[in-house]
């Protein structure tokens, strides 16, 4: 089985203008992502999928691969999917470029949501973590998703769902993290599929794949795997790397 890694690097986003390039212990957020995936030694090759020459120059650096194919009116999913279909790789492991502690152990349990009768038939897994503190929940750069009782999506949104009428009623609630295993089979049907309403009116790509029918097998992560979305997520990568000991 053949796992290729691609980095979605779009510089531009909403709210944290090029935080791709933003220091992280004085090592860019794009090359921590990076040197992360690289070191869980799970895959084939690491390909950075990138619109900025600046980002291109960062994974030079590291001496890294770095495509220069996305382009700003692409979705990260496009542009990878547009890549993926020029390997020969069996599966395709997504990874949004703001992930800087991608934890090889959870990676592999999401690639072996695959195996056996019970894998066969997934087309598509990502993974949440329960989301606990209040800020979080209401944080719209926060997507929150709704699992169904097999760990399947229901939905994601940036809404801090699900509502809670009844609040004696014990339910947890999740944070997806932007990474995601994927057949080739599927990332060559997503080629051919249009934005859909509910991802442009949300800007969430994972729900172009639900509204397409896709089940997206869900897995609960309890690493360290964090998203960096805002400046203040730098600061608490930063003071996570000096709890953990890391470089």
């Amino acid at each position: 089985m053949k796992v290729v890694a691609m980095i979605s690097a779009c510089l531009q986003s909403p709210g944290f203008s090029e935080k791709l390039l933003s220091a992280i212990k004085g090592v860019p957020l794009i090359t921590r992502t990076y040197k992360a995936a690289v070191s869980t030694g799970l895959f084939s090759d690491v390909i950075v999928v990138t619109d900025d020459k600046r980002i291109e120059e960062e994974i030079n650096k590291a001496e890294g691969k770095a495509v220069l194919t996305k382009h700003t009116s692409e979705s990260g999913l496009e542009g990878i999917a547009k890549v993926a279909a020029l390997t020969d790789a069996d599966f395709i492991v997504y990874v949004q470029g703001n992930i800087p502690f991608i934890e090889g152990q959870a990676v592999q349990k999401l690639l072996q949501l695959f195996e056996g009768n019970m894998g066969k038939n997934i087309e598509a897994a990502s993974m949440v973590q329960k989301l606990q503190a209040q800020d979080k929940i209401d944080n719209t750069y926060v997507i929150k998703a709704i699992l169904d009782l097999r760990l399947f999506a229901i939905y994601f949104s940036r809404a801090p769902i699900p509502f809670i009428q009844d609040k004696t009623f014990q339910i947890s609630r999740y944070a997806h993290i932007g990474i995601y295993a994927f057949r080739k089979d599927l990332m060559l049907k997503i080629l051919g599929w249009p934005m859909s309403p509910l991802e442009h009116v949300e800007n969430i790509e994972a729900l172009r794949l639900v509204e397409n029918g896709v089940h997206i097998k869900m897995m609960i992560d309890q690493s360290h795997q964090m998203e960096v979305n805002t400046a203040a997520d730098i600061a608490e990568a930063e003071a996570l790397i000096e709890k953990m000991g890391w470089e």
